[in-house]
């Protein structure tokens, strides 16, 4: 038989068209992309890692044959880099499915991308992620406009069309996106956001909360229920604005407290300053518009009120 670039094939010999055969290849043919789902993780420590420093996936992919049917095949992967230098990488895991993915076509594992280097299926790298077709909408409508989301083990990342920022942490999360019965019950979902003005907000999401406004030049602390401060040496500048907002407030120096201000006004029924050992009728105030019993006369005019009060250290 002669082909038509004039090759002659023996009479012993068949020819047919390889380029739609489907099924695994060679061990040094794999060269298309593959999809797959994570089943196993391997960390170094893992006596079956081969490599012994960097984490393993075990991937179940999917391959179609020629008739149609799917079959499965297991890799072991390596994870691609994103800097791929010395000094700079970005490293993290994917989930591991944990349903048997023997027994449905795609349980709850991350599905992967999967390239053999130079179609060797002993190098193979996970070099990126399909949506899991079994997640809930993650992308916002269009009225949101250009946007940034992320989510890692419930850690919430947004950044919105105006240039806003928040950092969301409810807490973990499990391999099916649903709150981990393990994560601390006293996480409301604390949160940290940059608005568009410049406005820094931490809030546990639990009445407590401290707002830096650059603009306005303030700083406002809120509680629910107490607020304490504790330093070697506090010292408190308030030439701007600070409002602290609590049931209670504690403030607790072991070296000095300093508080500077053109004007300082305390409302309050009942002050104390140092007044543990002093006695009220020896250690009071004498008003100036009280009367003398014995002259009939205002302290004032006596000048005996008090010009200076002084609380006992």
């Amino acid at each position: 038989m002669r082909l038509p670039d004039g090759t002659i094939v023996p009479h012993y010999m068949s020819v047919y068209d390889t380029s739609s055969k489907a099924g695994a290849p060679g061990f040094f043919d794999e060269v298309a992309m593959l999809v797959g789902e994570v089943t196993e993780i391997l960390y170094p420590d893992d006596p079956r890692n081969s490599s012994k420093k960097t984490i393993e996936y075990v991937v179940n992919v999917w391959r179609r044959q020629g008739s149609g049917a799917q079959e499965r095949l297991v890799y072991r992967c390596y994870q691609s880099d994103t800097f791929g230098s010395i000094a700079d990488w970005f490293r993290f895991s994917f989930r591991e499915s944990s349903l048997d993915p023997n027994k449905q076509p795609l349980a709850n594992g991350a599905t992967v991308f999967v390239v053999c280097i130079n179609g060797d299926r002993s190098n193979a790298y996970i070099i990126g992620a399909m949506p899991q077709p079994n997640r809930k909408q993650a992308d916002p409508n269009s009225d949101e406009g250009r946007f940034l989301r992320s989510r890692f083990n419930g850690v919430e990342v947004h950044i919105a069309d105006d240039g806003s920022f928040e950092l969301l942490v409810p807490g973990a999360t499990t391999v099916d996106g649903d709150a981990d019965p393990k994560r601390d019950a006293n996480n409301h979902g604390s949160k940290v956001s940059f608005a568009a003005n410049g406005d820094i907000i931490i809030d546990d999401q639990n009445g407590d909360s401290v707002t830096v406004s650059p603009g306005a030049k303030t700083i406002s602390i809120e509680s629910g229920t107490k607020l304490t401060e504790r330093s070697q040496d506090v010292a408190r500048t308030a030439t701007t604005g600070i409002t602290d907002t609590a049931k209670t407030v504690q403030t607790t120096a072991s070296k000095s407290w300093r508080l500077k201000a053109p004007t300082v006004v305390v409302e309050s029924p009942n002050v104390s300053i140092g007044g543990d050992g002093l006695n009220p009728t020896q250690h009071g105030v004498v008003l100036g518009g009280g009367i003398d019993t014995f002259t009939g006369l205002q302290y004032s005019v006596l000048r005996n009120a008090s010009t200076t009060v002084k609380a006992k250290e």
